[in-house]
Order: structure tokens, then C-alpha cells, then sequence
């Protein structure tokens, strides 16, 4: 049906009626050109088609570009298409503002639809509020409720405060024994540390009589001694040496002392500082125990032990 009323060019189409005039108007011509009757025919026969499409345009232009015209058939030519070219802008731009009154009128009314619907949802605005300032209210009263269960459990006067209360100190003072069988106690300690001071000070390294090394059955207590002292490593300790009241004091004095010197070299040869370890002796002049019986004076023949920092 296209090949009816269009010419294929170079992959165009072009209007067939419009070549088919032009030809037959050149083909009895002796110059071959187009006169000014056959350009006004041409042009007529545009008209009567009542349109102007694309291909009509560019048959025309093709006339134009490939055949040969006479003075007064181009210039008729050229007129002509420059008036019907003047027309279609005209028309192009009525249509345009038609079509942009159009979109304005359109946005217009969107934009008065979408203030309609503005209105209609900002109207419970106050309500949303309201709703708002529930869960407000209600975290102010759980925050509020903590606040007095806190009072109630740790406040003045509650029983965890008065069970938390410190309780006072009792101080205990034990009169100096009077009686020498009779050791002197010594106070409770306040904390471990003060009780392993308290365990090392309440030790008693028994000896023989007459006798500068301590009985083997002793090493145990020694041992003890030495731990304590690797793991404090700012104690120092003070050995005392003790005898009973057999022999002369003088003899005594030298044998507690030898026997305080026992001890510390004990201590020494198990890897404790010799700066820290020091020994004296007392002689009989510091008895635990009786000395009318063989009991109290074995308890007398000793070595004691007093830690300090």
C-alpha cells in the first residue's frame, strides 16, 4: 500500500505524486527545467492534498536539490514555501500555547488538590499531639516510682541501712600475767595479714636441755616462717631466744642468744634476706612457764618470734 503513494530513495520515502509531476513537467521541455506553470502545478497539487507532512516537505525539498527550474519557476517556488513554512510556525505556536495554558491550568489544579489535602491531614495535627504526651506521662511516673522505691529500701531509717551500719568495735585489754605459767594472749587480728602475723608470732621452736639445735620435729614451724616472708617481701623478723633457769645467767644470756642465731641462720640458708633477720637473747629472764617443774621449764627453752615492717 506505501509503494503507491511514496518512491523509496536511499532508504526515504518520498511522495510519489509530487516526483511523478516534476518528471513528466521536464520530459517535454527542451532545457529540461521547470517553468513557472509547471512550478505553480506543482504547488497545486501540494494544496490539494490539505497537508504538509515531513515527506511532503522533503519531496519538495528533493524537487528543489535535483531538478533544474527557470528564473521565474524558483522564485515562485521559493515563495511559496516560505509562506506555507511562516504558516506551519504560526500554527506550531498556537498549538504550543494551547498546550502550555493547558499544563497550566493542570498544575493549578493539582496544586490546589494537594493544599485540600494538606488541610485535610494537618486538621487532627493536635490530636497526634495528645497521643504523643501518653508515653510521656507515663515514663515520668515509672522514673518517678523508682525514685521512691530507692527511698524506701536504702533511706534513712530503712533495715538495709541499719543492717549496713557499721557495728562498733569491741576492745578487749588483758591485764599483764602475773603468774609466769601463765602466757600473755594476744589481741585478735583486724585482717589475713594480721593473722598470719599473729600465726607466726604465736610459734615456739623447742629445744633440749642445754641444747643450741632446735628438735627436728621444729622444721615444720621453720618452713612456715620462711613462706611468710617470700611473700612479704617488706616484713622483717626478730628471733628471740629464751632458756630456763638451769645454770648461771651469764651462760643462759650466751645460750638463748646461740640459739636465736640457730634459727636466723635457718631461716637465712632458705633464701631469706639476711638484712631482714635479725636475733637476740633474753636468757631466763623472760619465763613462759614455771620453772619448778620439768614441764615449765621445757616451755621455757624456746625461741619466739616478732614481725614487723
Amino acid at each position: 500500500m506505501s509503494e503507491q503513494y511514496y518512491r523509496r530513495i536511499k532508504g526515504k520515502n518520498y511522495d510519489r505524486r509530487l516526483l511523478d509531476a516534476a518528471e513528466k513537467s521536464v520530459a517535454g521541455q527542451g532545457d529540461g527545467r521547470i517553468s513557472e506553470r509547471d512550478a505553480q502545478g506543482l504547488l497545486d497539487l501540494e494544496q490539494d492534498q490539505n497537508s504538509y507532512t515531513e515527506i511532503e516537505k522533503r519531496t519538495i525539498q528533493y524537487i528543489r536539490d535535483h531538478f533544474k527550474f527557470t528564473k521565474e519557476g524558483d522564485a515562485l517556488f521559493r515563495a511559496t514555501i516560505r509562506s506555507w513554512a511562516a504558516k506551519r510556525g504560526a500554527a506550531a505556536k498556537k498549538k504550543s500555547a494551547t498546550t502550555g495554558t493547558a499544563k497550566k491550568t493542570s498544575r493549578a489544579v493539582a496544586s490546589s488538590t494537594a493544599a485540600d489535602q494538606s488541610v485535610t491531614t494537618a486538621a487532627p495535627v493536635h490530636g497526634d499531639r495528645a497521643l504523643l504526651k501518653i508515653p510521656v506521662i507515663v515514663f515520668t511516673i515509672v522514673i518517678l516510682l523508682i525514685f521512691f522505691l530507692i527511698y524506701i529500701i536504702y533511706g534513712p531509717g530503712s533495715r538495709f541501712t541499719r543492717f549496713s551500719r557499721p557495728l562498733p568495735t569491741e576492745t578487749t585489754t588483758i591485764a599483764p600475767a602475773t603468774d609466769p605459767s601463765v602466757e600473755t594472749a594476744t589481741p585478735a587480728p583486724e585482717s589475713a595479714a594480721d593473722e598470719d602475723v599473729q600465726n607466726i608470732q604465736s610459734l615456739r621452736i623447742r629445744f633440749s636441755k642445754k641444747n643450741v639445735a632446735f628438735d627436728a620435729a621444729m622444721t615444720a614451724d621453720l618452713d612456715r616462717v620462711v613462706r611468710y616472708l617470700n611473700r612479704n617481701s617488706r616484713a622483717n623478723i626478730k628471733i628471740i631466744g629464751h632458756t630456763c633457769n638451769i645454770g648461771q645467767p651469764d651462760d643462759n644470756q650466751r645460750l638463748s642468744l646461740e640459739r636465736a642465731e640457730a634459727v636466723r641462720g635457718y631461716i637465712i640458708d632458705h633464701g631469706v634476706d639476711a638484712a631482714r633477720v635479725s636475733a637476740i637473747g633474753r636468757g631466763e629472764s623472760e619465763p613462759i612457764a614455771s620453772n619448778s617443774s620439768d614441764a615449765g621449764r621445757i616451755r621455757n627453752r624456746r625461741v619466739e618470734f616478732r614481725i614487723s615492717e
